[in-house]
């Protein structure tokens, strides 16, 4: 297994009683008579008075955490806890946004931004936009998006 911080980011549960996912890095993976065991290093939480602005959007899976990792013991947990991979972009000396990977995460944002942007539209051109939307959608979930911000 790669060590390299950006092969090992996940979004987990640290234990079964969390309602809200936190980011992390794998640390080591041990594998016993009981299952799959994880050792995830927490991303450490955004130092206050630091703003997320992503926090404005809640459809939008992105936030601000530190750029550093918890000081804490790594959480041990099992690989049903692991929501998904994250992508993480370090923009200054004590920030980094986390991107949710989520497919399903994903395909709602795009849902979400696809409607918003139709309501922009006059009225008689709304259905339209809807359905190419849709198909789109259909489209991204079958591999085979094309961006309509591709040139030709």
């Amino acid at each position: 297994m790669s060590t390299h911080l950006g092969n090992s980011l996940v979004l987990y549960y640290p234990s079964s009683l969390s309602t809200t996912p936190v980011a992390g890095s794998i640390e080591k993976i041990t594998i016993s008579s009981s299952g799959v065991q994880l050792a995830i290093k927490r991303q450490a939480r955004l130092p206050p008075g630091l703003y997320d602005p992503f926090r404005r959007y809640p459809s939008f899976p992105a936030r601000v955490y530190s750029s550093k990792m918890d000081d804490g013991p790594a959480d041990m947990v099992s690989f049903d806890s692991v929501v998904s991979h994250v992508a993480r972009y370090t923009f200054s000396s004590n920030r980094a946004v986390i991107l949710n990977l989520s497919r399903s995460c994903l395909n709602n944002m795009i849902i979400a931004f696809e409607f918003s942007a139709s309501q922009l539209l006059p009225p008689q051109e709304r259905t339209m936009s809807v359905r190419s939307s849709y198909a789109q959608f259909r489209n991204l979930r079958n591999g085979e998006f094309q961006s309509p911000f591709r040139s030709a």
